[in-house]
């Protein structure tokens, strides 16, 4: 399986020129390179983000578990280290696409890393990966994808990779209002993976050390053991290493974004017993709380 690291080595592979533009952006559409021609890549995997957006395609794409085909109006995403492979079958006549990558550098000023997985939804690695649009939505953010595309195209000055950030967060927290709407349509391939969604959406609500399984499954209105196999069916991981996994991200945003005592993070995550939380975070992530807080 390929592994990308750059933006600059996955545009090789797509076969998309690229110069020295490909930093820790790029932008195009996708009809512009492969309108007339199929194209299979994958499965691989890149060290970066991307939101796409296909109507007209048929294209089979496959997103960790999910599998879908962009035939009307759909937006996708892929984060990180998910495992991804799409193959282009043919394009309709009035088929409309655009794929961004970016690297988190490019919103240093509003978002880390850690914010992104955080903030929003669709980059997480559990929820669907795919959202139907509808007529209205789809406007919205096929024109601001355009003018991200402009834009990249456009750059002249220094001042442009502040435009793009500022652009690409409202495309960002307009997704984000598309996804959490409770008539969303997110796409799944079965019940199980559904729930991983679910169970993941309450983990970034009410993630807490002191919170049990049986807790999330009974919000959910399923059995323990159903929601452990859901989970375990869609991620490979046991319901309890992905809270585990959630509050770790939870606990180094706190001790990375603000200056409150370790003590206070540990209330705050859930911790009766400050010692619990550092014996906690120290077997998890290799450091104690106040290791990882100084380290670079």
């Amino acid at each position: 399986m390929k592994i990308f690291d750059t933006i600059s080595e996955y545009l090789d592979v797509l076969e998309i020129e690229h110069g020295s533009e490909a930093g820790d952006l790029f932008v195009f559409k996708i009809e512009d390179y492969f309108g007339d021609r199929s194209f299979e890549v994958g499965p691989y995997r890149h060290n970066f983000f991307e939101i796409s957006y296909g109507q007209g395609h048929d294209v089979d794409v496959q997103v960790g578990d999910a599998s879908f085909n962009p035939s009307d109006k759909m937006l996708s995403f892929s984060t990180p280290f998910n495992i991804s492979s799409w193959r282009i079958n043919s394009f309709q006549d009035n088929s409309l696409g655009y794929m961004l990558l970016f690297k988190p550098e490019i919103l240093n000023k509003t978002y880390h890393r850690i914010d992104l997985y955080r903030n929003f939804q669709f980059f997480n690695i559990n929820t669907s990966p795919a959202l139907a649009l509808a007529d209205e939505e789809s406007t919205m953010i096929t024109g601001l994808m355009g003018t991200i595309l402009q834009e990249f195209q456009e750059r002249t000055s220094t001042s442009s990779s502040t435009i793009l950030s500022a652009y690409l967060t409202i495309l960002l927290e307009k997704a984000n209002n598309l996804y959490q709407q409770p008539n969303a349509q997110l796409v799944f391939s079965n019940r199980a993976e559904e729930i991983a969604f679910l169970f993941e959406s309450l983990l970034k609500e009410k993630v807490s050390y002191q919170r049990h399984l049986g807790d999330y499954a009974a919000e959910l209105n399923i059995s323990t053991s159903y929601l452990s196999e859901s989970v375990k069916k869609t991620t490979g991981k046991s319901a309890k290493a992905v809270a585990k996994e959630f509050l770790m991200l939870n606990a180094k945003a706190e001790l990375s974004q603000n200056k409150d005592t370790i003590a206070t993070v540990a209330e705050r995550l859930g911790f009766n017993d400050t010692s619990n939380f550092i014996t906690f975070f120290r077997t998890e992530a290799g450091l104690t709380p106040n290791q990882y807080r100084k380290s670079p």
